[in-house]
């Protein structure tokens, strides 16, 4: 038996296998027909048994259960099937011809999806079946979703919480916030923020208040409990607001960490350069106000190569932490003095490592020079008291630079270029010791790269001559031997002392680079002396 009008057939990726169970066989044949025209896969069941035996062998999409049944009733077989496994999703659609609404009460009451009254409208049917089934599948999907959504945010590193108007938290999902473990669901913000950013939150939700997205921090615990949180507060369109917290002490730490290998020297655990200009700044602009005067000592070891060199540089580690401690021991910062926000250190530097054996102390409030001299004299004897290093004792001593503000110099990188000249004025004047910036020390410093200049000039255009004379034995007159003389033949050489112009070749770190070309001339005229000579 067919029906007249074609049926249309149901959009689904994978047809949709209905068991109908109904003991009237013109039933079933219709409702066989009319879902398979449509595109559905029927199986046919009379009695609650052959449906439960149909029902282990393939687990269908759909039921449709008729309410009379030979020996028994759609209810109970309908509570029979939802203990099956796997039946908890599977729509039940009952079919019943009764009008009261005690039966359709009990069809939901038993686990029924939906229930169809007899006689039936064949051609909604297919509909009505395609409608339940999409129902389902979009059922699923969302399930499937959430459940995705859930982990997914479970395994992210916040805690998120969602809070109704009334300031309670209505549902609470924790990823590894170790702050607060478990479900927070039913408590007011207060419980679990603190009063300030429970408070922005009520803000949030009050009609009246800005509901603007914001971010807040916050800590929680002291010492080494200390930890650090980050609570997102997002207003949402339904008059929810979503919070989102985060622990963020480890990318404090992080941070903290880079600025301090930023600002300090790794080895000494002294300020380095830069933290040293900014502070120094500072106290400039304090002693501008002031009129008070600020010095600036640069210290460098002497011979500090030496012990590199001859006992290691593990040993020279040790040499330089050692002098950094007893540089901020002789330059005790007041204990009353701030602290540094963001590394928890002096606000004001006293002492810095520049680089290598280069150490800088800055004095402030001087109110003379001479206290930035009594100072230098005090770092020299306590810097030249013996050092035990590593099972090796030795003394060290150190040469001081001394330069002040204003006097000297208006800003930092100036004063630090001073000191550093008069600093290279104590080493000339015999180590150990200290000097004084003053004008004298300039003119000879440009006087002395003026000349390493000019020589280097007047090498590169050939103006140095080579001159020759004989080394002769006293007792006979002979000779012995001969001496090869580099001269300077211009102009410029004559008010240059030929001692002087010796220094400036022989200066540490002049790049003075006349010994490998004089070398060769030298060698090129003795070979050509010495082959006329023996006539070849």
């Amino acid at each position: 038996m067919t029906l007249r009008a074609p049926q249309p057939r149901l959009d689904r990726a994978q047809p949709g296998h209905v068991l109908i169970v109904d003991d009237d066989p013109v039933f079933g044949l219709l409702a066989s027909e009319t879902l398979q025209q449509a595109g559905f896969v029927t199986r046919l069941a009379a009695t609650a048994a052959e449906a439960l035996a149909l029902c282990g062998k393939q687990k269908p999409d759909l039921v449709l259960l008729d309410i009379e049944l030979p020996g028994a009733n759609g209810f109970d077989l309908c509570v029979e099937l939802r203990a099956l496994d796997g039946f908890a999703g599977v729509p039940i659609v009952m079919v019943t011809g009764h009008d009261d609404t005690a039966s359709v009460a009990r069809a939901y009451a038993v686990g029924a999806t939906d229930f169809i009254h007899k006689p039936v409208l064949w051609p909604t049917l297919p509909h009505r079946v395609g409608f339940i089934l999409r129902a389902r599948d979009s059922m699923f999907a969302l399930r499937s979703s959430e459940q995705r959504n859930r982990a997914l945010l479970q395994a992210l590193p916040d805690s998120i919480a969602v809070v109704g108007d009334d300031g309670v938290l209505l549902e609470h999902l924790t990823g590894s916030d170790e702050l607060q473990p478990g479900n927070l669901a039913g408590r007011p913000l207060e419980q679990i923020l603190p009063p300030t950013v429970a408070q922005a939150a009520r803000a949030c939700l009050s009609s009246t208040g800005k509901r603007d997205p914001s971010t807040h921090e916050y800590a929680v615990g002291k010492g080494k409990e200390r930890r650090w949180f980050e609570a997102r507060l997002r207003p949402q369109a339904d008059g929810l607001l979503l919070i989102v917290t985060r622990d963020t002490t480890e990318r404090r730490l992080a941070k903290a960490r880079i600025e301090y290998m930023a600002f300090y020297d790794v080895l000494t655990k002294l300020p380095n350069r830069q933290l040293f200009v900014r502070h120094a700044a500072a106290a400039f602009r304090d002693a501008k106000e002031s009129g008070q005067l600020i010095g600036v000592l640069h210290v460098d070891l002497d011979r500090f190569k030496r012990v590199n060199d001859n006992l290691g540089r593990s040993v020279g580690d040790a040499l330089l932490q050692a002098v950094a401690r007893r540089l901020e021991d002789a330059v005790a910062t007041p204990a009353d003095a701030p602290a540094d926000s963001a590394a928890g250190t002096r606000t004001l530097t006293r002492v810095a490592r520049l680089g290598g054996d280069e150490f800088v102390v800055l004095l402030t409030n001087l109110a003379d020079e001479e206290q930035a001299v009594a100072a230098a004299e005090r770092l020299a004897r306590v810097l030249g008291e013996p050092y035990n290093c590593d099972g090796h004792r030795f003394v060290v001593t150190p040469s001081i630079g001394i330069a002040i503000y204003p006097k000297d110099a208006t800003d930092v990188d100036d004063l630090l270029i001073k000191a550093d000249m008069a600093m290279y004025q104590a080493k000339d004047l015999g180590r150990n010791g200290h000097a004084r910036f003053g004008a004298s020390i300039a003119v000879r410093s440009l006087g002395r790269l003026q000349l390493e200049n000019e020589l280097q000039e007047a090498f590169d255009r050939g103006d140095f001559r080579i001159h020759y004379q004989p080394k002769l034995e006293v007792a006979s007159g002979a000779i012995v031997g001969v001496e090869a003389l580099l001269r300077w033949t211009q102009e410029r050489a004559a008010s240059c002392p030929r001692t002087r112009s010796f220094r400036s070749q022989k200066r540490p770190g002049s790049s003075f680079r006349s010994g490998t070309g004089s070398s060769d001339r030298r060698a090129g005229s003795f070979r050509r002396g010495r082959a006329r000579a023996s006539g070849t």
